[in-house]
């Protein structure tokens, strides 16, 4: 989830970006018609990337000239791929430390910019427990590996009348360089003086063991697959994915869930955010939820393209301005009104599924219009849940006009249908990665992901035979 309205960009920062939107010159008062072009090439971290997809492709609507395309890869990744230069900017859920400071060629040099506020959940797979209480200490002693299983003494004491499974905990961490570890991390270490000891606070730590996977959609993934686990995620891919989320206990002694309005609370504590003071974790107020943090973005100061330099400075200084108040807040809920359009893609793609199973090929074309609530809650077997949390970004994500690009790059999507042409699968991102097929346990069960190729030349051959409406539809049934 991202809030807007308790994000202080520092004084410096905006200065600096207007700085290089006019190449290095100070800033008129009033902003040029002329905002830059290129392509913009952007990596890190996996924390904001809903948010990102919805907000650079509102601002590519505005301005034509200007593309930005933008890869998840972990905060420990964008700022090794903006140090060396491969990206037009970074992102990371921390500002870089004085060694990777130093390595991106100093302060002088860059300019770090907050640009949203994220919300660090607790998600756990546990269907007999709806509501789980946890404190700080617990969930670091989870961590350390010195409570291992559900009913420990010490989760039931922040439990009473609880019946817990005497079943063993499986916690499951990023093995990526992670921003989100970070966050995670810095709030066991101030309330666990061994956790701060035995593992350290960073973006990559030494985990006593647990599951580890790669990137925040990969570890709700996990939790939601493995029974009696336990993961650190990103709101937005709990909510997405209709994931169980403990309460956890802040520093005023209250329980609370993870929410937009306790991320507020506890970004308004602190009141001069900069790249030396940004730590808003274990906040101290009755309101206050206990992880979060904000999430940056890192802009070289010179600029040798005058336009690409335009281009990106304009790009931030709209994200933190007119664009927190423009693009809505990220949720699988209430989709973005220029991804509608996607989102009734997805409703007719699960529409569609259920017939199938029931014997029927064609889209009954009533369900054509989303209702996001309801899928969430699911049609009868066809569970919207079920799908792993990358298909769900469908739903915010990628405007119709992105689905069709599939069609024209085959090359990069994983031939996988090799024993059946309706394989059981679903690709994480269609857009980007490839993953192996996730068995959803009903026989014609079809995924949105799998072999694309002449996915164009199928797609029209659909439409021309009526059974789908459009291109972007067909291209979507010939992907599930």
């Amino acid at each position: 989830m991202y809030l807007f309205n308790h994000l202080r960009t520092p004084l410096a920062a905006a200065a600096a970006l207007a700085v290089i939107a006019c190449g290095g010159t100070p800033a008129p008062a009033a902003t040029p018609v002329d905002v830059g072009k290129g392509s913009l090439n952007g990596a890190g971290a996996t924390f904001p990337e809903p948010f990102y997809t919805a907000a650079f492709y509102q601002y590519t609507q505005k301005h034509s000239d200007v593309t930005v395309n933008y890869q998840a890869i972990g905060s420990g990744g964008g700022i090794k791929q903006f140090t060396a230069g491969t990206v037009d900017f970074g992102a990371s859920d921390v500002p870089m430390s004085a060694t990777e400071l130093a390595a991106a060629g100093g302060d002088s040099a860059l300019v770090e910019v907050p640009t949203i506020l994220g919300v660090v959940s607790i998600a756990y797979n546990l269907p007999s427990v709806t509501r789980l209480q946890l404190d700080g200490p617990t969930l670091a002693n989870i961590y350390l590996g010195s409570i291992k299983s559900w009913d420990d003494p010490a989760i039931k004491a922040l439990n009473s009348g609880l019946t817990l499974p005497s079943k063993p905990i499986t916690p499951v961490h990023r093995s990526d360089g992670s921003g989100t570890t970070y966050q995670f991390t810095d709030y066991l270490g101030k309330v666990s003086p061994d956790f701060k000891t035995q593992v350290g606070v960073g973006k990559s730590v030494s985990w006593k063991g647990g599951v580890g996977a790669s990137g925040n959609q990969a570890v709700a993934a996990a939790v939601k697959a493995t029974d009696n686990s336990i993961g650190y995620v990103e709101l937005a891919y709990v909510v997405q994915t209709g994931m169980q989320q403990a309460f956890v206990k802040n520093k005023a002694g209250k329980f609370l869930q993870a929410s937009i309005d306790g991320a507020s609370a506890a970004a308004a504590t602190n009141t001069n955010v900069s790249p030396a003071n940004f730590s808003i974790t274990d906040s101290d107020c009755a309101t206050c939820y206990p992880i979060a943090s904000f999430s940056w973005v890192f802009v070289k100061k010179a600029q040798t393209d005058t336009d690409k330099g335009k281009a990106i400075a304009y790009l931030f200084k709209w994200l933190v301005t007119d664009g927190r108040s423009t693009t809505p807040r990220s949720s699988i809920l209430k989709a973005h009104p220029t991804t509608a359009p996607a989102s009734g893609l997805l409703q007719r793609w699960r529409h569609r599924r259920a017939h199938r199973a029931r014997g029927s090929p064609r889209i009954d074309r009533q369900h054509d219009a989303g209702d996001p609530a309801r899928l969430l809650a699911g049609q009868e077997d066809h569970r919207l849940a079920d799908i792993p949390a990358a298909a769900l970004r469908l739903q915010q994500g990628p405007p119709p006009a992105r689905l069709a690009e599939l069609g024209r790059h085959s090359s990069r999507v994983d031939h996988r249908r090799v024993d059946h042409p309706r394989r059981d699968g679903v690709d994480p991102d269609p857009l980007r990665t490839v993953v192996r097929g996730h068995g959803a346990g009903e026989p014609d069960h079809g995924g949105l992901g799998g072999r694309v190729e002449q996915g164009g030349v199928a797609a029209a051959e659909a439409r021309d035979r009526g059974e789908v409406d459009n291109r972007t539809a067909a291209l979507l049934e010939h992907l599930g």
